[in-house]
Parts: structure tokens; C-alpha cells; sequence
């Protein structure tokens, strides 16, 4: 399975060995292999949940600051820059143009992580 996860791989094994030992009446294993079983969903369950919020929270800054950075570069241009431009178009591009990227580093760059581990 290429890019599958370890979760995606480690469930269905433990899936086919509970029903091999369900097959076979051998009971307290079944117990013991549902309950490690339960254990790696967990910790998979919790792994994916810190990249996202990890991943976004990255993005959010490197938003913010890219907001803040474009805020004051536009703030000390001279007014001949203002005359030549349409401020609605300034700010749209403060707006979508950001929003793109962060939206890129939360999303796209979290499955690149993902895929590439």
C-alpha cells in the first residue's frame, strides 16, 4: 500500500487476527489483542489530531505575520504610490492572497508531511 499510514495498516491486521482467533475459540486473546487494538486507535486518533492543530496553528502565525508585514509595507509608501494604485485592490490582495497561502500551509503542507513520513 504505498502512502498508506500506520494506522491505516496496523487496524485491518489486528482485524484479521481477532477473527482468525474468534475462528479458533481461543477468547482471551481476542480480549487482549481488542484492547491493543483500541490502544493504537487512540494514539493514531491523537498523532493526526496534534499534526492538524499543529500544522494550523503554524499557518495562522505565518498568516498573521504576513499581514502585518504587507500592513506596514503599504503604510510607508508615499502617497504617488496611492495615486497610481486603487486601495480596494490593495487590500484584496491583503485579504485573498493570504488567506491562499495559509490555507496551502494548513492543508497541503500537513498531507506533504503526512505522505512524506
Amino acid at each position: 500500500m504505498l502512502g498508506a499510514s500506520a494506522g491505516e495498516l496496523v487496524v485491518p491486521l489486528y482485524i484479521g487476527t481477532v477473527i482468525d482467533l474468534l475462528k479458533e475459540g481461543d477468547y482471551d486473546r481476542v480480549g487482549t489483542l481488542s484492547g491493543y487494538m483500541l490502544i493504537a486507535v487512540v494514539i493514531s486518533g491523537l498523532s493526526t489530531g496534534m499534526r492538524a492543530a499543529i500544522f494550523n496553528i503554524l499557518s495562522e502565525r505565518i498568516a498573521r505575520n504576513l499581514r502585518k508585514d504587507y500592513y506596514v509595507s503599504i503604510m510607508t509608501k508615499d502617497i504617488a504610490f496611492f495615486d497610481e494604485r486603487r486601495t480596494g485592490e490593495l487590500i484584496s490582495r491583503l485579504n485573498s492572497d493570504i488567506q491562499v497561502v495559509q490555507d496551502s500551509l494548513s492543508t497541503n503542507f500537513s498531507m506533504f508531511a503526512r505522505a512524506v513520513l
